[in-house]
């Protein structure tokens, strides 16, 4: 009963420093866990060596993770992103509904480096212009934004998936592998919801009198005539001559390592590991250039690993001194069986709210392990458990008040939080639904 309770007090401490952010990840999950089985009466030496079980478990995601982060943080630099994201939004024109398709498209490609941050830089500031020279709202273009970022999080060196595949015990590249169709389902649907919300934004231009492209002399931007947005205030980055004929030599790499992490031709970590090494050789021959740009994304990479290696503590902590497993016993002699039965359709429904409240790392590292332990005590598959939450947590990432990515959206359109929620909330939770149908429809989530 100490055990069961004790672990109640870590998970419910370890929320609140999280959603208030009374503490960093680090210490929340390092720090945290270690002390309530001390406080529980459990053996240091033991404690030592959960801790140490958890890491070793998650220490190829936690390989990959920084490798990823670094070969993507790499690509932006080079400017990989910029010739295919200028044709996308030169392509769209004046038209309105062409123009939202091409935000949820831009998102998705800028979300290609799992950082919240990074896609708000590369789509807000490039289509901003086009939409106040359109009349759009920017609430839309927040809303279409984070439609594209939830089909992108599947992804195996997306945070998301990997804090998920710590928590499952399995690895990321497996997790993305089994569930790709329900990926591609999010991606159809963000894209026929932002033509269609494109479409109801067109009829409110028109119905309220307001001319399509009526504010371009004013804001002195438009298509100029080889193609590219013009005049726009927030320019992308100047590439030199060698860096622009290194951008398909890039692509051709991302492609190949993108598709052997699908086909599983070595471990994602590893691939990850010489992606990098092979970009750094391409773009930055001279030793002294290498070492320049690690240590200038080094950070990045490494706050994101050891995030990771304290979820591993965790992990090993909760599990193996079987405080997870004291707490499921006692909920599931108190939870009445038509709920326990039916746990993965609970949280199918309350993921997207209860994402957008906790966060990411809150949803998936605070609250899923126990979820995912309490749904095997009855017989649901931890991985089926995992899409049913995740489709909702996916779309609600973008709802999260603290996500980087969010905070940065906010200022760059002075949008409120309150607007913005308001706009997409409703219409994000009705889209996650209906892709959790289509994926029971398809076999990938099992009632």
């Amino acid at each position: 009963m100490l055990l069961a309770i004790m672990g109640y007090i870590v998970f419910a401490l370890m929320i609140y420093l999280l959603m208030s952010e009374k503490a960093h990840v680090i210490v929340a999950f390092a720090l945290v866990p270690v002390v309530g089985c001390v406080l529980a009466g459990i053996p240091v030496a033991s404690i030592s060596a959960y801790a140490l079980s958890g890491i070793g478990k998650v220490s190829t995601t936690i390989v990959m993770l920084i490798f990823a982060v670094l070969y993507f943080a790499l690509m932006n630099d080079t400017g990989m992103f910029e010739g295919a994201v200028n044709k996308l939004a030169a392509k769209a024109g004046d038209n309105v509904v062409a123009v939202a398709i091409v935000t949820a498209f831009i998102a998705a490609l800028g979300h290609l480096d799992g950082a919240s941050a990074s896609t708000v830089l590369i789509t807000v500031p490039l289509m901003m212009p086009i939409y106040k020279r359109l009349h759009m709202r920017m609430e839309l273009l927040l809303f279409i934004t984070g439609l594209s970022m939830a089909f992108m999080t599947f992804v195996s060196w997306n945070g998301s998936t990997a804090k998920a595949a710590v928590t499952l015990g399995i690895s990321a590249t497996t997790l993305w592998h089994d569930f790709v169709p329900t990926q591609i389902v999010t991606f159809v649907v963000a894209i026929i919801a932002a033509g269609f919300f494109g479409f109801k934004e067109k009829q409110r231009i028109v119905r309220l009198g307001l001319a399509e492209g009526g504010a371009s002399a004013d804001l002195g931007i438009g298509i100029d005539e080889k193609g590219g947005v013009a005049g726009n205030p927030e320019e992308g980055k100047v590439l030199t001559e060698r860096q622009k004929k290194l951008v398909p030599v890039n692509v051709i790499l991302t492609i190949i390592i993108i598709a052997a992490v699908i086909v599983k031709l070595m471990d994602s970590a590893v691939l990850f590991m010489l992606g990098t090494c092979i970009a750094l050789i391409i773009n930055y021959p001279k030793v002294k250039e290498q070492q320049a740009v690690i240590k200038k994304y080094a950070s990045l990479a490494l706050i994101t690993g050891i995030a990771c290696m304290a979820a591993g503590v965790m992990i090993g902590t909760v599990s193996d001194s079987g405080m997870l497993q004291a707490m499921v016993e006692i909920l599931i002699k108190i939870l009445p069986n038509v709920i326990s039965e039916n746990l993965q359709v609970l949280m199918g429904i309350i993921s997207l709210p209860l994402g957008a409240a906790t966060g990411m790392t809150g949803f998936y590292l605070g609250i899923m392990p126990f979820i995912v332990a309490l749904g095997e005590q009855v017989g649901i598959a931890s991985q089926n458990m995992f899409i049913w939450a995740a489709i909702g947590e996916h779309f609600g990432e973008f709802l999260h008040p603290a996500l980087p990515g969010v905070i940065l959206a906010l200022g760059l359109t002075e949008v409120s939080y309150g607007d913005h929620l308001k706009f997409s909330f409703l219409k994000t939770w009705a889209i996650a639904i209906i892709c959790l149908v289509i994926a029971v429809i398809m076999g990938q989530a099992v009632i």
